[in-house]
């Protein structure tokens, strides 16, 4: 026996061991065995484009333990799962949704782990100007986290690896130089000598003067040199390999840059050879780079034109001044800071003329964009999914009288980013035609703009920053196509005849000491930028204008955004129980609440007004932004719990606007320095108010809110109501008074319990709030009344109740049962007390009103028949 029991033992303690061990190595394995990004057709995602949403996939292959288990993205301001029910491509009885916090819920019915495959609809936008995109999935329980391949983010797919980009430059510049006349030809190589050997003796030297012109788009940006070696090598797609190969790779990154440019001919491109295209609708976009870019035209060679290039690289640039000094390395060491940044790739092309060569009005400089936007030829307009690309000639160029030419002078030269929305720099030159003519992005096939109807125009070219100053040096933009151009509401740029608009306001940047007297602030998203700008029709397929500085220096920006305001989307509310800003929070929208079940004194009413994208739909925004909400009877609010937010989430930090709060009537002025600060990018801005609840409120509360763009012109003013909110709110509160059926004053003294309509009876705690219920009647809490017979219960769920009475006052009978109801409808007040009698011991019947009229009957007869026996017997006998 002793024996047997040991032999137990141990096989107990084997099967134990085992199981355990089990368990833990059930723990410890992963539950997401593979995870990729993938497109819409099942394609693994390698690249991503910066700050465009993108509904793409996260293909899974998952291990589920049984029960339910939960996967979330961890810390991904840039990708969201979305809401609803995921099919799984498994016969098993799993299960799986996104819930509206954008958790992944899996159920595994089955006891044994299931391996499963789902796709997982995911909303991307990766951040601008970023360079990856990293998602990462986190398992709530046990605590794993998976991280998927890091995604590249760029402007545009790269279209070709280095050697490709070198083999596909060879080519281009070969087909130009194929394309030019023997003269041209013998001209550029001649020149090309001229500038290697001028560059090989070239020394650094010392800037010796910076711009006044602050930056107004610029972002920082910082690469290592091994990147920027790369990029050199491989971002510049008008580059070739010069005779000189060896001594290139011997020499430093700017003397490679140099040799690498100083073979460049300045040949005239062909232009567009296809059928034009008709299209509805175009835009320039400040987020489109173009990695194809050529320089062309016929500027005399041998007069001393000479074309630099220099990617745009914080760590080795001075980014405060500007280029175009004599005696300095200008374009290396000391580069203008007005063009955008992306973090890599960014590249500038400058074409300078040496010594004030003479210049014919036809010569001209030719520019390859391959992408600077998008358009459709399709009537929806809003669908712009064809990329762009455009050919701009500059002609009739006019040198500036500070530029004399002598040696030790300043150059003359215009410069050009791969930025196309940045535009160009010019200095030393008075005025100059720039022409363009916008193109597939081959620049095969021309886009045709529409002509008017009903003499509105559906395209803008808009010329910004244009400058006045105290001295009559101002900016120009203008016309050779006899359109008219349209300005802004209280504009600073006057028309001057012949197609010319003149800049004579002063703006500056909102960094700047004397920003508050200008006349408009002199950087994208400033609320009055609109008023130093001109925009455009554009019709047909060349766009014919032209830019003149008095100054003879400026930066010049390029866009396609209307310059007046325009109209907002309708805003929309929500209701919730926290704060969080996601317009998916609406928790308690259309709710029935038990205030004894849910006892918070407050609640947030939130509404998100979308934005119009800023350039690229308008560079302009809403002068004035006000908000109106009346609240319901039952809430208020302070003005410290209103908080604006960004379309990004975050608090707008700026001097806050005017807020008045009168009589539950909410209005709130957003400040001009609000409106700078927020994020016109198509996505929403928020405005939260936190309210308290009236502590004994029960009954409903409807909301919504008004808000209004006002740029002070009847036709540029739009108020948008939003959406309304419904919140309903009860409490499950009864209140009963013991009364005296006769006389109907109070009882004490009265005990009972209450059941529920399923039999059940309920437990209460000390204060009357119910705990629970149970199924015995002795186990039931017995309720008491006051000094007056008064109590109350609370907490109880919407439904029908008895309250029994289980003894009654001294003196008096035990009443009956009384059914009572607790309903979730629109409660308007607090419920009053419900009346319950108690009938005296031994008291006349008085029900139904009979049965005293016996009594009184009986009474008399026996009264008369007493009365007459002592008269007929007075004496007794």
């Amino acid at each position: 026996m002793k024996k047997l029991l040991a032999i137990i033992a141990v096989l107990g303690c084997v099967l134990g061991l085992t199981s355990y061990l089990r368990i833990q190595a059930q723990d410890r394995n992963d539950i997401i065995e593979k995870a990729t990004l993938q497109d819409q057709t099942g394609r693994v995602v390698k690249k991503l484009t910066s700050h465009q949403v993108q509904d793409l996939q996260v293909a899974l292959t998952v291990k589920l333990p049984a029960g339910e288990t939960m996967v979330t993205l961890a810390d991904q301001d840039n990708a969201k799962l979305m809401t609803g029910e995921i099919t799984v491509d498994s016969n098993q009885e799993v299960t799986a949704m996104v819930d509206q916090k954008r958790q992944l819920i899996f159920k595994n019915d089955q006891s044994q782990d299931q391996t499963v495959d789902l796709v997982v609809p995911v909303k991307v936008t990766p951040a601008p100007l970023s360079k990856g995109l990293q998602l990462k999935l986190n398992v709530a329980d046990p605590d794993q986290e998976y991280e998927l391949e890091k995604i590249a983010v760029v402007s545009k797919e790269a279209e070709t690896t280095t050697e490709e980009t070198k083999e596909t430059t060879g080519e281009a510049d070969a087909k130009l130089a194929t394309d030019t006349n023997d003269d041209t030809e013998k001209t550029s190589d001649k020149t090309s000598d001229t500038k290697t050997t001028k560059k090989e003796k070239k020394t650094t030297k010392k800037a010796v003067k910076q711009s006044t012109k602050k930056a107004t788009t610029s972002k920082d940006s910082k690469t290592n040199k091994d990147t920027r070696s790369n990029q050199q090598t491989t971002g510049n797609a008008q580059s070739q390999k010069s005779a000189t190969t060896d001594s290139e790779e011997d020499a430093t990154e700017d003397e490679a840059v140099r040799a690498r440019t100083a073979t460049k001919k300045l040949a005239p491109p062909n232009p567009p050879a296809g059928a034009d295209i008709k299209i509805s609708r175009a835009q320039i976009r400040m987020e489109d780079w173009s990695d194809k870019m050529i320089i062309g035209g016929t500027l005399p060679g041998s007069d001393g034109i000479e074309e630099w290039t220099k990617e745009l690289d914080k760590d080795d640039i001075e980014s405060a001044g500007y280029m175009g000094i004599a005696k300095t390395n200008f374009f290396e060491k000391r580069y203008h800071s007005s063009y955008l940044q992306r973090g890599g790739g960014e590249v500038a092309y400058a074409v300078a003329m040496v010594g004030k060569p003479t210049l014919k009005k036809e010569d001209n400089i030719v520019i390859y964009y391959d992408n600077v936007g998008k358009y459709t030829t399709e009537a929806d307009d809003e669908n712009l999914n064809q990329q762009m690309g455009v050919i701009v000639t500059i002609s009739n160029i006019v040198y500036h009288e500070k530029i004399k030419g002598a040696a030790g002078e300043s150059k003359a030269y215009i410069d050009f980013s791969n930025n196309f929305y940045s535009g160009l720099v010019y200095n030393g030159i008075e005025s100059f035609d720039i022409d363009m003519t916008f193109t597939n992005s081959d620049w095969s096939r021309a886009l045709e703009f529409p002509k008017a109807v009903n003499n509105k125009y559906k395209n803008y070219f808009t010329f910004g920053s244009l400058n006045g100053s105290t001295d009559n040096k101002n900016e120009w933009a203008g016309t050779r196509s006899k359109l008219k151009g349209e300005l802004s509401p209280n504009t600073k740029v006057v028309y001057r005849g012949h197609g010319w608009y003149e800049g004579v306001g002063i703006g500056l940047p909102k960094d700047h000491d004397d920003y508050k007297d200008a006349d408009w602030g002199d950087y994208l998203g400033s609320a009055d930028y609109e008023r130093g700008a001109v925009s455009f029709p554009m019709v047909g397929t060349t766009q014919l204008f032209k830019l003149r500085s008095q100054f003879g220096f400026t930066w010049q920006s390029f866009s396609s955004g209307f310059l007046l305001p325009l109209e907002q989307p309708e805003p929309r509310k929500t209701v919730h129980s926290n704060k969080e800003i996601d317009p998916e929070n609406n928790d308690r929208d259309g709710v029935t609440i038990d205030r004894d079940e849910d006892d918070r004194d407050f609640l947030y009413y939130t509404i998100y007004q979308p934005t119009y994208n800023i350039p690229n739909d308008s560079i302009a925004k809403p002068n004035a932004i006000t908000m109106w909400d009346q609240l319901p009877a039952g809430v208020t609010v302070e003005e410290a719990n209103i908080k604006l937010f960004n379309t990004n989430g975050k608090p707008v930090e700026a001097e806050p606007g005017e807020i008045t709060i009168d009589d539950g009537k909410v209005t709130y002025k957003l400040s001009k320095e609000e409106i700078e600060e927020l994020i016109f990018d198509g996505n929403s801005f928020a405005i939260q108010m936190m309210v308290k609840l009236d502590s004994d409120f029960v009954g409903t509360l409807e909301n919504d809110a008004e808000i209004e763009f006002d740029s002070g012109e009847e036709h540029l003013t739009w108020k948008k109501k939003t959406n309304k909110v419904v919140t309903h709110y009860f409490k499950g509160v009864y209140q009963f008074e013991k009364i005296d059926s006769t006389t109907k004053k109070s009882l004490a003294g009265a005990e009972f319990i209450i059941q529920d309509k399923e039999g059940n009876y309920l437990k209460f705690d000390t204060n009357g709030k119910r705990t629970g219920e149970v199924a015995d009647k002795n186990e039931a809490t017995v309720l008491k009344g006051d000094d007056n017979g008064n109590f109350k219960i609370t907490g109880l769920k919407t439904g029908t109740y008895t309250l029994i009475e289980t003894k009654a006052p001294d003196g008096y009978t035990i009443g009956e049962p009384t059914e009572f109801t607790i309903s979730s409808d629109k409660q308007t007040g607090p419920i009053e007390s419900k009346q319950v009698e108690n009938d005296p011991e031994y008291s006349l019947p008085i029900t139904g009103g009979q049965g005293i009229i016996w009594f009184i009957i009986v009474g008399l007869m026996l009264t008369l028949s007493a009365l007459a026996i002592w008269r007929t017997h007075p004496r007794g006998g």
